[in-house]
């Protein structure tokens, strides 16, 4: 931004009392009264004493390991020689590392800054002084005026009030500035409205607290990634996920939403790595639509395929103390409970990247080591015997779904599927479903694809409202089908301890 352009910007100022002590606290701004340039030695040129009225003065503070400072030399130079006589520019180098006691006589640093100089020759046409032991200019200029680095140009005008602060050095700025108080059109009140409305309009920022909580460094929502662990304190319930999905295949706006955010409320530790680790699929089987009265068709809409039977449902534990993982299995204790949250941008949000990012904030956390391994794990075969599959098989194929109560209870199903069977003991009985589950997942082994009748008593039916395992098992000898135990190859989320303990 140039002087016209912020001339323009503040042209209906009115007239301002800059006398008056800063009213934006203790931090130097544009209209204040120029502290005192207290050098500690003048390095070149006359020394100054004070800032003389109806001279303005360009004060430029430097180093000599800042290669923007040693760029500005030149340009500043120039600038010097345009106003000779009507203008002063001065160097000051601060922030010049030293190690030396304060009471030092000749400290090391002032000679570094002078051989510095030395070797600028004609290149450096101005005044230049250096900053003493106890950083005086350093304290009461530069951090005064809210920086920490070099270079920083101050413009103080014929009247000694500051007419403008800037990072490093704009040679266009400074030499219009200059131009309009040798010309009569300067007027301070301009600088110090724009000064003060950029502050007005600056976000506050405290590096001691975090970034953008509480309105810290810009809304809470100026983000592009960010990921949250905290400790679970039963403030508060809310709906947990059973996977990590992108929702990339989401129609409606309320999960669509969901996009690139993992959000996981009141989960154990083990819970957190399964859902890092484990499959992008849910656990739980889809049963029929309430529409269609069919099973979702998977090749259409492949995000509703299963984990079931094949990711064992939770993490095994393989460590020495397993007390961070003990928790109330009912969730009503906030013990070892946690809450989890992750938001990516959305171009980069798979279900992949999202466990990635998972894996390294719970890994930074928790510190334990994962892997996924193919493991024999029990489970329950759905079975038939031979003459189950004729017994079983419709009388009416490619008939619509039906099902015919019984006045006496239980009933009848006409055109149904062997899945049927599956859906319902793993809905009754599985993990995720009820309070003490049959953790072993139920499994079609049968080999029956076509349509099939079968219809249930109503002793069978109350087994299952009754959730009366072994009841609902033997129900299914009638049908020629049987439940065998056994063990099924599947793939475990293992944690361990860290190696490095």
């Amino acid at each position: 931004m140039n002087l016209k352009q912020i001339t323009i910007i503040c042209a209906l100022v009115c007239t301002l009392s800059v006398h008056l002590s800063n009213a934006q606290g203790d931090r130097l701004n544009i209209g204040d009264q120029a502290p005192p340039l207290l050098a500690y030695e003048w390095v070149k040129g006359e020394p100054m004493v004070e800032f003389k009225k109806g001279m303005p003065y360009v004060i430029e503070l430097g180093a000599t390991w800042c290669k923007p400072c040693a760029k500005a030399i030149p340009e500043l130079t120039a600038l010097a020689q345009k106003y000779k006589g009507k203008a002063e520019v001065i160097g000051v180098f601060v922030m010049e590392p030293n190690t030396e006691p304060l009471s030092v006589k000749k400290p090391k640093y002032v000679e570094r800054v002078k051989q510095y100089v030395g070797k600028q020759g004609s290149k450096m046409e101005y005044n230049v002084a250096v900053d003493d032991p106890e950083k005086t200019i350093e304290r009461t200029w530069l951090r005064a005026a809210g920086s920490v680095g070099v270079p920083k140009t101050f413009v103080i005008d014929k009247e000694g009030y500051i007419a403008w602060i800037g990072e490093g050095y704009n040679p266009e700025l400074t030499d219009q500035l200059l131009q309009s108080m040798d010309d009569g059109s300067y007027k301070l009140n301009t600088f110090v409205k724009y000064d003060r409305d950029k502050k007005a309009s600056e976000t506050s920022y405290d590096r001691a607290q975090p970034l953008l909580v509480n309105g810290n460094g810009g809304d809470e929502n100026d983000f592009d990634y960010r990921s949250l662990i905290t400790k679970y304190k039963g403030d508060f319930k809310a709906p947990t996920t059973s996977h990590i999905s992108s929702y990339g295949w989401a129609k409606t706006p309320n999960l669509a939403a969901l996009q690139g955010t993992v959000q996981v409320v009141r989960t154990p530790i083990e819970r957190l790595y399964y859902l890092a680790y484990g499959d992008t699929l849910r656990y739980h089987l889809y049963t029929r639509s309430m529409g269609t009265f069919k099973y979702p068709d998977t090749v259409a809409n492949p995000h509703l395929k299963s984990s079931h039977g094949k990711y064992w449902h939770k993490s095994l534990l393989e460590i020495k103390d397993n007390k961070p993982f003990q928790y109330d299995i009912n969730l009503k204790k906030a013990d070892n409970l946690w809450n989890y949250s992750l938001k990516v941008p959305k171009e980069k949000a798979t279900a992949k990247f999202l466990q990635e990012a998972m894996r390294r904030d719970l890994k930074t956390y928790f510190g334990y080591d994962v892997t996924v391994e193919k493991r024999l794990m029990p489970c329950w075969f759905l079975k038939a015997s031979p003459q189950a599959v004729q017994k079983l098989k419709t009388k009416t194929p490619g008939a619509q779904l039906r099902y015919i109560e019984y006045e006496q209870g239980g009933g009848k199903t006409l055109n149904g599927e062997i899945a049927d069977f599956i859906i319902q003991f793993t809905t009754t009985f599985g993990v995720g479903y009820t309070r003490n589950p049959i953790e072993a997942p139920f499994i079609d082994m049968t080999g029956i694809t076509t349509e099939i009748d079968y219809d249930r008593t109503g002793d069978e039916v109350q087994s299952f409202k009754e959730l009366n395992f072994e009841a609902a098992r033997k129900s299914l000898e009638r049908h020629g089908l049987y439940l065998e135990k056994g063990e099924k190859w599947m793939k475990v989320v293992i944690i361990r301890d860290p190696k490095n303990i």
